[in-house]
């Protein structure tokens, strides 16, 4: 019987070449379309979800009715937010688009100069301190805090590229971006940050460097404290059972009132 309905089924289609050929083309461009776009939904569904704090976690953003939202905002928000905010909390000050520029280091760990090694990196950010406390980026080396001046965190990647290993917690490197040239000391070795986060970074550097004038090489704009330049993404943690909603409307007026 079966047999029979493709016999059948295969004399239609000759018969009618021109007309099954849509069809069938029809059908299989609506079949990828349809797995393109599950695709794509199942992606951003799954952003940052990794996170063990991504149900508490939010990114602060100034909705422009010309422009849209912005999300690069002045650094000096972030403590006065907190400050003003007790239910958020952490605050995570994340500078993506500033920190390109060449690492220096020795591969041996030994003051040799036929040792020292350079390379350019793009997708260097400066972070808070507790960034590595706020967003649960596994760790292979180190510990969390980058509260100190100088100091920095490197993907298990980027190590194994400049030293061959991951335990390379405590070596130093020289950084030279737009900021001059500073001496860094890695903290921590974090796993590959995966597609599926809206942060990207091989080398994170902490923004408390910058608090220094010296360490900012004229750069004044770049102050973590100043309220003018907006360069920074601010992310908040808010404390279990806080009311975001709530929070949200407390925000815009305080937004409002300061710009």
């Amino acid at each position: 019987m079966l047999k029979n309905y493709l016999l059948v089924a295969l004399r239609n289609l000759r018969r009618n070449k021109t007309f099954s050929v849509i069809n069938i083309a029809g059908l299989a461009v609506g079949l990828a379309v349809f797995l393109l776009i599950f695709e794509y939904v199942a992606f951003e569904w799954s952003a940052n979800r990794f996170h063990k704090n991504y149900d508490r976690l939010y990114r602060v953003a100034i909705n422009n009715k010309q422009t849209g939202a912005d999300y690069y905002l002045p650094p000096g928000y972030a403590p006065i937010i907190k400050e003003k905010f007790p239910s958020i909390e952490a605050m995570v000050r994340v500078a993506d688009g500033i920190g390109g520029g060449v690492i220096s280091f020795s591969a041996s760990n030994k003051k040799n100069p036929e040792d020292l090694k350079s390379f350019r990196e793009e997708q260097m950010t400066y972070v808070d301190g507790n960034f590595l406390e706020t967003f649960t980026f596994p760790l292979i080396d180190g510990t969390t805090s980058l509260r100190e001046p100088k100091t920095m965190a490197i993907s298990e990647s980027m190590a194994r590229k400049m030293f061959g290993e991951t335990l390379v917690a405590g070596r130093l490197v020289t950084v030279s971006d737009q900021f001059g040239n500073l001496p860094y000391t890695i903290r921590a070795v974090f796993k590959d940050m995966p597609r599926q986060s809206d942060i990207q970074s091989n080398v994170l550097l902490s923004i408390h460097t910058l608090e220094n004038p010296a360490s900012r090489d004229g750069n004044d704009w770049a102050d973590p404290n100043g309220t003018e330049s907006g360069f920074v993404n601010i992310y908040m943690l808010l404390k279990k059972q806080a009311d975001a909603a709530a929070i949200a409307k407390q925000l815009t007026a305080f937004v409002q009132s300061v710009k």
